[in-house]
């Protein structure tokens, strides 16, 4: 997350209760620092070690929406178009 000019990283407790927005160099814990805020990614550090945490986008939650055909997954209805396949109901 961008604030300003300053990356923040946002971290959630697993039970929801508690929230941290960190900046490079602070701790996430008393073993864990952020290393590296980039924009696809967090690094963090504990000693020698280092993990790395891959950001992904939200896949949308609706129920009603259709999944993407893959390139070259069309069949040809006879008219040009391709068809769509139902989910047989």
């Amino acid at each position: 997350m961008l604030e300003g000019s300053q990356r923040l990283a946002l971290f959630d407790s697993s039970d929801g209760k508690q929230s941290l927005r960190l900046q490079s160099g602070m701790p996430l814990d008393e073993r864990w620092q952020v290393l590296k805020i980039e924009a696809d990614c967090v690094v963090l550090g504990s000693g020698t070690e280092e993990v790395r945490l891959e950001l992904r986008e939200r896949q949308p939650n609706n129920k009603d929406s259709k999944p993407r055909r893959k390139p070259g997954k069309t069949q040809d209805a006879g008219n040009g178009a391709p068809q769509q396949q139902g989910d047989g109901g």
